[in-house]
């Protein structure tokens, strides 16, 4: 088996249940600071208010199951690096419980 690469081997320690809230807090910081371009497309595309990244709404609701799907296929993920990562850690967030979100990237 070839071996891992560093950054792999970190997104799979930082995917681990015990890290959770280390690792959301960290992808977090990545995005705003290194992938900010990348993460207000995603925010962008699905019509959230933000400032820089950071949501400016109280509440996130989970637009309609097509809504969503459209969103999704449309968002470049594959041809980023950190785009397939940005939408699973967008997922996985506490404040996102999109289940729509879940099966679609699954």
């Amino acid at each position: 088996m070839p071996a891992l690469r560093n950054r792999e081997i970190d997104v799979l320690a930082l995917a681990r249940p015990a890290a959770s809230p280390l690792a959301e807090e960290l992808f977090a910081i990545y995005f705003l600071k290194c992938r900010l371009e990348l993460l207000t497309g995603w925010l962008d595309l699905l019509g959230l208010k933000h400032e820089d990244g950071i949501s400016t709404d109280d509440e996130i609701a989970c637009p309609e199951t097509a809504d969503l799907e459209k969103k999704v296929a449309e968002f470049p993920a594959s041809q980023d690096e950190d785009g397939e990562l940005l939408l699973q850690r967008f997922a996985g967030q506490a404040a996102i419980d999109w289940s729509g979100l879940d099966v679609l990237i699954a």
